[in-house]
């Protein structure tokens, strides 16, 4: 599971502090963080900037999977604060503007996401659990399609 994070204008944006938040919840359900931009250099530099444990990348579009279509490429969350950018290479988009103000809410948003995610991973269902965002018979559904997938 990844999520991307764009640089101009998200990481460093008016909402710096829910999004550092977001990643950590992210991180913390295992996805695995992409610090991204159309200047290379600005996403190392936020990167380095803000102490992130994170890879980082020049901004992939969905053409750049032009012969194999193959969306198992794609990031499964992009937080951006440019609408018009659609055609980046992400499942679904995270903007800005949809983000909360109020820090106390960021944990409700993260669940929501999560919880309306079609493949959770074991960290994702630790994390749904520590928010509060299944009953225990969702969670055991989850962690028994979780374990058959991994039997085989």
């Amino acid at each position: 599971m990844k999520l991307a994070v764009d640089v101009k204008g998200t990481l460093e944006g008016p909402k710096k502090q829910q999004i550092l938040k977001i990643i950590g919840l992210f991180m913390n359900a295992g996805y695995e963080i992409t610090i991204w931009s159309n200047l290379y250099s600005y996403a190392v530099d936020a990167m380095m900037k803000n102490n992130l444990k994170a890879d980082v990348d020049q901004k992939r579009s969905k053409s750049d999977y032009p012969f194999d279509n193959d969306e198992s490429k794609f990031f499964d969350f992009a937080i951006e604060d440019d609408r018009q950018q659609k055609w980046l290479a992400t499942k679904k988009f995270i903007f800005v503007d949809d983000i909360p103000e109020d820090m106390a809410s960021i944990d409700d948003f993260v669940k929501d996401l999560l919880s309306g995610s079609n493949e959770l991973t074991k960290a994702a269902i630790e994390t749904l659990k520590k928010l509060n965002a299944l009953s225990d018979e969702e969670l055991k559904k989850k962690f028994d399609e979780f374990e058959k997938d991994e039997e085989k």
